[in-house]
Formats: structure tokens, C-alpha cells, sequence
């Protein structure tokens, strides 16, 4: 029910871990950027992975977990439109069609899915559309600023407008609701809720270090690639752990994303 503020708490430790790391006597100094790159490239990753998150969030209060890891498969495809929109990625026909195939499979894994909600889809379409253009934002920084092929200085650049972009949201939208809560008026459920929140943004943390790394190795597409295969072990997670049927379709539908994952890999 608090989509936002569990956001906050996620975005709230990496804001905190790479506040810490930048102050250890064994760091370089972190060189500030210019105005333009900040407010160009920094600022909008990191209002583009609140957005994400927050949409993320949201859409599973209206989708089951597999629809909505399956609509965020097409991540991939604004990763690729993105890239090429900003001239980091070059069209090619054959990188096109591992795209595609990988986008379709998840498709299919989900496609008979009865719980359609359109403001749940909207909802995650949205979080594909803000996370390919923040993959390609972040390999585009890469280029503009070489102290941020550092992952932790990437990390430390962005993390402040995460959290910026997404608390006033908490107090706009969840606060009184959250102040009205169980949790407000039993005080341990919510420190219990919070703590729990918190071990899942140190699991986000470690997850985003090594998906800027993959960025600052690869490349914006061929992270968002393996990233489908994340996407695919969501899926079966959510089957087992939830409920929600595999069928025959869903295994085709897998294996035609994971077939098309290893094309892509073969092509590049």
C-alpha cells in the first residue's frame, strides 16, 4: 500500500552507502561536473530510476508480479530506441531482431494472463519506457565524465537526485495515509517494516552495482539483454512463490527469451 515510501527507503540506503564511501580517506577526489552535465544526463538518471522504481512498485498493486516483469521485458526495446536516439548505439538489423525475440518471449510467457488491469500495464510500460532511457543516460555519462567509470562515483553522482526526486512524492501522496496506518499507531510494525525495507535496498544496492557495472563493461543494450534473464527468474518466482500458473505457453515463451538472450550474445 506504500509503494513510494518503500521507494524511499531503497533510494535512501544507496543515497547513504555511496555518501559514506565518498568520504573514506582511501577515495580520490570526486571532481564536481558542470552544471550542464548534471542537469542533462546526472539529474535525469536519477529521476528516471525514482520513476522506475515508483511505477514498478505501483503496478504490481494492480498486475500479478509476472505480467508486470513481463510488460518491463520491453525495457529492452527503449533501451535500443534510446541508445540510438542519443547516437550511442548504432541500428542494426540483426541486434534488432535479439531484441524482438527476447521482448516477444516474455510476451508469450504471460500472454494468458486473465489479470489485466490497463492502469497496471500503463503503470509498467512507463517503468520500461524511464529504464531504457536511464541505461542509455548512464552509458552516455561514461563518455561525458571519466571519473564515472567508477561505478561508486556513478553511484554517488546520481543517488542525491533519486532521493530528491522521489520524498516529496512520499509527503504529497503517502504521508497521511501512512500517518493513518496500522503502522503509525503500532510503532514496532512500522520499525519492523522499515528494517525490512531496508535489507531489501541493500540487496537493491549490491543489484545496481553490478548493473552500472555491466554498463561501464558492455553497454547500455547488452546489459538491459541479461537483464532479461533477471526478468525470467522473476517469473518462475513468482509462479512458484505466488501461485501463478506455468503453462506450456509460459515454457515457450521462456525458452524463445533465453534462445534469443544467446543470439543476441552470438551477434554482438
Amino acid at each position: 500500500d506504500f509503494p513510494i515510501f518503500i521507494t524511499s527507503i531503497h533510494l535512501s540506503m544507496k543515497f547513504f552507502i555511496s555518501q559514506m564511501w565518498s568520504v573514506s580517506p582511501s577515495v580520490e577526489k570526486i571532481e564536481p561536473l558542470t552544471c550542464r552535465t548534471w542537469s542533462t544526463v546526472v539529474f535525469p538518471i536519477g529521476l528516471l530510476i525514482a520513476v522506475d522504481i515508483i511505477l514498478s512498485n505501483t503496478a504490481i498493486l494492480f498486475l500479478p508480479l509476472s505480467l508486470v516483469t513481463s510488460i518491463k521485458g520491453s525495457s529492452l526495446i527503449f533501451t535500443f530506441l534510446w541508445g540510438i536516439i542519443i547516437e550511442i548505439e548504432k541500428f542494426q538489423w540483426n541486434l534488432l531482431l535479439a531484441v524482438l525475440g527476447i521482448t516477444l518471449g516474455l510476451a508469450i510467457a504471460v500472454a494468458n494472463s486473465l489479470q489485466v488491469n490497463a492502469v497496471g500495464v500503463a503503470l509498467a510500460f512507463g517503468a520500461a519506457c524511464a529504464g531504457g532511457l536511464r541505461w542509455a543516460l548512464l552509458q552516455l555519462l561514461e563518455f561525458k565524465d571519466p571519473q564515472s567509470k567508477s561505478v561508486m562515483v556513478t553511484l554517488y553522482r546520481f543517488t542525491p537526485a533519486s532521493l530528491i526526486s522521489v520524498l516529496p512524492l512520499v509527503l504529497m501522496i503517502e504521508a497521511d495515509k501512512l500517518y493513518s496506518s496500522t503502522f503509525w499507531r503500532h510503532k514496532k510494525d512500522l520499525y519492523d517494516a522499515i528494517l525490512l525495507c531496508s535489507f531489501g535496498g541493500l540487496f537493491a544496492f549490491a543489484l545496481v552495482v553490478v548493473e552500472v557495472k555491466l554498463v561501464r563493461l558492455t553497454s547500455a543494450l547488452t546489459m538491459s539483454v541479461f537483464g532479461q534473464i533477471k526478468e525470467v527468474v522473476q517469473i518462475f518466482l513468482a509462479m512458484m512463490l505466488f501461485g501463478e500458473n506455468l503453462t506450456f505457453k509460459s515454457g515457450v515463451g521462456i525458452a524463445v527469451s533465453i534462445l534469443a538472450s544467446i543470439y543476441y550474445r552470438y551477434v554482438i
